[in-house]
């Protein structure tokens, strides 16, 4: 029979890293963040940040994103799998990869 791999051990072969915290159901919270620089008009060079944060809630995968700091939304999946692919598709929405 296969292992059944957990979520955090998905996150961290995704490059996640345990940030030291838990959530309020105990969950370890794991965080990545991306970072790039862009041309803009009439300001010149920019960066932009792009932040994930994860954790799993009683079998519940929980993800947060923060858009240069600022959180642009909460979510929930039904299964780890899906949650990794999800980030995978707002990160390359976002315009950076997983």
């Amino acid at each position: 029979m296969k292992k059944k791999i957990t979520f955090n051990e998905l996150l961290e072969q995704n490059g996640f890293h345990y940030t030291g915290k838990t959530s309020d159901y105990g969950g370890f919270i794991y965080e990545r963040e991306w970072r790039r620089t862009s041309e803009v008009v009439w300001h010149g060079e920019m960066e932009f940040t792009y932040r994930i944060e994860a954790h799993d809630s009683m079998g519940t995968p929980i993800i947060r994103l923060f858009d240069n700091g600022r959180l642009v939304g909460v979510r929930d999946y039904s299964s780890p799998k899906r949650a990794i692919n999800a980030m995978r598709e707002i990160l390359r929405c976002a315009g950076y990869t997983l």
